[in-house]
């Protein structure tokens, strides 16, 4: 979380092309970064990284 939005996106990328077929996985890891991120009083990369996580979810075919 305390990356800066590029090098959080990053390292967060296996999980983005996870979603499409580990969604239960995904959700794990999303879970816990919103626990971390509720656990942060400073600045950082939340933002950016739940909309990329967002857009993917978006995306899934399993999401109709």
């Amino acid at each position: 979380m305390r990356l800066d939005e590029e090098q959080a996106l990053l390292v967060c990328e296996p999980f983005l092309v996870a979603v499409e077929k580990h969604p239960r996985e995904v959700k794990d890891f999303v879970q816990n970064l919103v626990i971390e991120a509720d656990r942060s009083s400073q600045a950082d990369s939340f933002w950016e990284v739940w909309q990329a996580f967002a857009d993917a979810i978006g995306e899934a075919p399993w999401i109709e």
